[in-house]
């Protein structure tokens, strides 16, 4: 039976990976988690319970690296990134009833002769439905169903890093605006981009946040704009302070 069991648990953790579902029932209300010793030395991350299923989950954190598209994945060599020393976060594990929520509480660690700089993780999140976990001939729990993880950016700087972003084109479409955005500086900088009237100041329309890393200075974006809007624009991007700056720049586009 023990056997059977785990290689039950494997082909249902592996079709995890082929099926495309649409998950719901657990969410979380931040899009990352930023520490600094001085600006921002705790955070919290809320997990939600949407469905009427009683969760059984699992939070780690895991190296990353940020990759030439500039998306953050996990380290594979994890020698250069100390990111787990930097950290502490309670609880590992919980059980989220259903429609409760549970915070998880992360808290920057000071270490001693830590190297200076901005350091990339990823907070894995993994739930699986409780009515799915039962016991084999050993007396362990074995997960018959689909593991879900979900993994949240994780950044730690250990000291304050400078850096410069600056809107280096702009060019107007039939539907929208053409721009790229370059960053100077050792840190990410995560914000979003807004359009007003230049003649009314009136905001046309922002953008959800985005997030440029040093290994990636340029981006590119298309930022849709409404009908009935007049030209010229004022395009901004404008640094969200909450994740560790107050940058911002504008270009004109007409």
């Amino acid at each position: 039976m023990k056997y059977l069991s785990k290689v039950l648990c494997f082909v249902f953790f592996a079709c995890a990976g082929m099926l495309s579902v649409a998950v719901n029932a657990v969410t979380f209300d931040t899009i990352r988690v930023y520490l600094h010793p001085k600006e921002s030395s705790v955070a919290s991350l809320s997990v939600f319970e949407n469905e009427d299923k009683a969760q059984s989950c699992s939070v780690e954190v895991v190296p990353a690296v940020i990759d030439s598209l500039g998306y953050m994945q996990k380290a594979t060599n994890e020698s250069d990134n100390n990111v787990a020393s930097l950290v502490r976060f309670a609880p590992k594990r919980f059980s989220l009833e259903p429609r409760a929520n549970q915070k998880v509480k992360f808290v920057y660690r000071r270490r001693p002769n830590s190297k200076l700089g901005e350091f990339y993780g990823l907070i894995k999140l993994k739930c699986t439905d409780k009515k799915n976990m039962v016991m084999d001939d050993a007396a362990e729990q074995v997960n018959l169903s689909m593991v879900v993880a979900h993994h949240i950016p994780l950044v730690v700087r250990t000291n304050d890093v400078r850096e410069t972003v600056t809107i280096t084109h702009t060019e107007l479409k039939e539907n929208g605006i053409d721009s790229k955005i370059q960053t100077t500086g050792a840190r990410a900088v995560t914000g979003r981009f807004e359009v007003t009237e230049r003649a009314s100041g009136a905001l046309v329309t922002s953008t959800a946040d985005m997030t440029i890393y040093p290994s990636v200075p340029e981006m590119s974006k298309f930022i849709p704009v409404p009908a009935g809007a007049t030209p010229p624009f004022i395009v901004s991007f404008i640094e969200n302070s909450s994740f560790g700056g107050e940058l911002k720049t504008q270009k004109l586009v007409e």
